[in-house]
């Protein structure tokens, strides 16, 4: 190479020189700019999915916080109250159900259920079939002392069916503001649950409202996707913590590229039920 240099001419050399001058900064300035281009990606990309992210959380935490307020004003309900009462003690499951009936279900929930304080279903309505029996497994809101007229927001697994919603206490009716604060268990009368099952019906609901796609799922299974094709997609990019972290992936779906992330699917009491993959448009 030593040899070579210095038979060039210095006319080449001198050419060489200057245009070694101009190509480094040259490409020191592509690399620089390149690292920008792909910082900035990365950004709206991150920032796009995160946006993605957070309206399916304020969807799932608005649809809650709408059933019990719901269900705050229904179990306070003297005609509720009354004819819980009767269920309870006299066995006599109609009146209540009638009552119920006259409730106006609102139109995001697909079942609402009264059940006696040892956890067995009185009456149940709505569009999900979820009791094998008439005792269910109890939920970690009613294990927790609860006052008249609050209610306790819950996600939980029936079977192999996700729920999310909320529970309220029932208690005797024409009690004082006075003696209410002294209530004991032996004038619960039971509980009201108020839910909406996490399946293809409300994972579309979602994609409505937010524009993401959405997939509801566990280790072992899809319990709901507005996208049919992503039941036989198979995602490794996620945790043993079903999502509880801020990173997201890329995903070739179909032809069409996908952000993706997660939320995870927990309990009352933090145990993990599966997460919610949500896929964001990568244009």
């Amino acid at each position: 190479m030593k040899g070579i240099w210095r038979k060039l001419r210095i006319q080449w050399k001198l050419l060489i020189l200057f245009t070694l001058m101009i190509a480094l900064p040259v490409v020191t300035i592509l690399f620089v700019v390149q690292d920008i281009i792909v910082n900035q990606l990365h950004f709206r990309q991150h920032e796009k999915i995160t946006f993605a992210k957070s309206s399916v959380n304020s969807v799932l935490l608005r649809s809650q916080r709408m059933a019990a307020n719901y269900l705050t004003l229904i179990s306070r309900d003297d005609a509720i109250q009354d004819s819980f009462y009767y269920a309870v003690r006299a066995k006599e499951v109609g009146v209540l159900e009638s009552e119920m009936r006259l409730l106006s279900l609102p139109v995001d929930y697909d079942i609402i259920i009264a059940r006696n304080s040892l956890g067995e279903t009185l009456v149940e309505l709505g569009n999900a079939s979820i009791t094998a029996d008439n005792h269910q497994q109890p939920l970690q809101c009613e294990s927790e002392p609860l006052a008249p007229g609050k209610a306790c927001e819950e996600l939980w697994k029936w079977n192999d069916t996700l729920f999310f919603g909320a529970l309220a206490p029932v208690f005797k009716s024409r009690l004082t503001v006075e003696f209410q604060q002294e209530l004991s268990d032996r004038n619960l009368l039971g509980t009201l649950i108020i839910a909406s099952v996490l399946d293809d019906r409300f994972a579309r609901k979602i994609r409505e409202i937010t524009g993401a796609e959405i997939v509801i799922r566990d280790k072992n299974r899809v319990y709901g996707t507005s996208l049919p094709e992503m039941r036989k997609t198979s995602f490794n990019f996620f945790s043993d913590s079903y999502g509880d972290n801020n990173e997201f992936s890329t995903q070739e779906i179909n032809g069409s590229s996908y952000l993706a992330a997660s939320l995870p699917v927990k309990t009352k009491n933090n145990i993990s039920l599966g997460e919610i993959i949500i896929l964001a448009d990568n244009d």
